[in-house]
């Protein structure tokens, strides 16, 4: 938390002085790259997030049929997946 406080104050005079030096053209300059960091920021976090999911399917999975043996839980979780992207579309 405190970190994130510190992080704050920090930015403020980084952007001041950034501004400073470049005159005219700091301000298109830095809000340029903030948008194209949260750009890559929140793509990378949903290629993660994408990637841990199907890792996360396949735990549940193994630990549900391990539970309930004869039980066909993949077929299950294929068709809940079908009947969620027909409900998004």
């Amino acid at each position: 938390m405190l970190g994130r406080i510190g992080l704050g104050f920090v930015m403020l005079n980084l952007n001041a002085g950034a501004l400073r030096a470049l005159l005219g053209q700091g301000s298109g300059a830095i809000n340029f790259v903030r948008q194209l960091g949260g750009a890559f920021g929140v793509n990378l976090l949903s290629i993660a997030l994408e990637r841990r999911s199907q890792l996360y399917v396949d735990s549940f999975t193994a630990a549900f049929e391990a539970a309930t043996p004869g039980n066909d839980s993949r077929e299950a979780l294929e068709g809940y997946d079908q009947w969620r992207e027909e409900r998004a579309a």
